[in-house]
């Protein structure tokens, strides 16, 4: 039987990426072997990540707004706080015409595709302050003049990850979207998390939970709010 992780998200109180941060920090120190690969949308992306465990690997969509700057020039000896970052590379829109591009096949969405990918491993200050990333630019069919998303690439990925390749940060991230069909079966087929499932009656069958995620099989389970009677 699946063991299950669960944190208490309540609107207005402590955040998303905090509580995600949590619960991901409790499985590392549960197996300190292994690393934890998290894998999220734009929303679990701020600055609530900064000082991460090097234990865990983040990836995530990088804001279009998102600023990145060059990794920090090595320290010179001289007196002074050495500098904490390094030229000012703009946002995904402006790194992308400073990118070579290659073109490999990657595994998304159970099939093969041929895409452009660049990758450039900089700074994210705003979210991850001195930590180094990897941002992944991908440019397929999908984009281009006429779709809406002319820009210069499709998804723009950001990864703590500076060791597994660009191809397999684009799978890895394509591959959370089997979850995302879970989630939406779990809501709309079971009910899960809905509020006519936290009152008595329904709570022995209908369990009020919100899930949640993690890579590579590792799923958390997040309890609803309370039931709350209140009259208007």
């Amino acid at each position: 039987m699946p063991r299950v992780l669960a944190r208490l998200w309540r609107p207005r109180h402590t955040g998303k990426i905090a509580l995600a941060r949590e619960v991901t920090e409790l499985l590392a120190a549960h197996f300190p072997d292994r690393t934890l690969r998290t894998v999220g949308d734009a929303a679990y992306a701020a600055e609530h990540l900064r000082g991460l465990n090097p234990q865990i690997t983040w990836t995530s969509r990088l804001k279009v707004t998102s600023v990145l700057h060059e990794l920090p020039p090595p320290r010179t000896g001289k007196k002074g706080r050495p500098r904490t970052r390094g030229p000012r590379l703009g946002t995904p829109t402006d790194l992308f015409q400073q990118l070579d591009w290659h073109r490999p096949k990657v595994r998304r969405y159970g099939r093969m595709d041929t895409v452009f990918l660049a990758e450039h491993t900089c700074l994210w200050y705003g979210s991850f302050h001195t930590r180094p990333i990897t941002v992944v630019l991908v440019w397929d069919s999908n984009c281009g003049p006429g779709t809406g998303l002319d820009r210069g690439y499709g998804a723009a990925l950001v990864t703590t990850d500076l060791t597994t390749s660009a191809e397999q940060i684009v799978e890895r991230y394509a591959a959370r979207w089997a979850l995302e069909t879970a989630f939406f079966d779990a809501r709309q087929t079971l009910g899960v998390g809905e509020a006519r499932n936290r009152n008595s009656p329904c709570s022995p069958t209908h369990p009020p939970l919100r899930p949640a995620r993690l890579h590579r099989g590792h799923h958390l389970v997040g309890a609803g709010r309370p039931p709350t009677h209140r009259h208007r």
